[in-house]
């Protein structure tokens, strides 16, 4: 089997990275102490959005046995995985900004509120 991945504008995005380490390994389940493993390398222009979580002992493996030998031992789809990791954390951040316009709404009401009482 070949895995052929198209090589990504190099992006960085520290926060992107801290969230894809709170996520499960695509490999165990594994639900903490998980390495952001770059699926497009870094050297090659990798984006921290071609991240997946991985275990650190399998990250350390990856490099070892090379990434397609990776992907075809533990039968991953890594673009399925890239895929599902972004679409988590734009769900991550749809919940942020939900609470965000919460948030100042609620603000909002309270001003308002506070402007009436006062006459203003």
């Amino acid at each position: 089997m070949s895995i052929t991945l198209e090589k990504p504008i190099r992006e960085v995005d520290n926060a992107y990275t801290e969230f894809v380490k709170t996520l499960p390994c695509v490999v165990t389940g594994n639900p903490e102490g998980n390495d952001p493993m770059h699926v497009h390398s870094e050297g090659a222009g990798g984006s921290d959005y071609s991240q997946i979580p991985v275990r650190h002992n399998l990250h350390v493996e990856s490099h070892a046995i090379g990434l397609e030998t990776f992907a075809e031992k533990y039968n991953l789809d890594l673009q399925k995985e890239i895929h599902k990791t972004n679409v988590a954390y734009i769900k991550y951040l749809y919940e942020i900004v939900l609470y965000l316009q919460e948030s100042r709404d609620r603000l909002t009401k309270q001003v308002r509120g506070r402007k009436k009482q006062n006459g203003i």
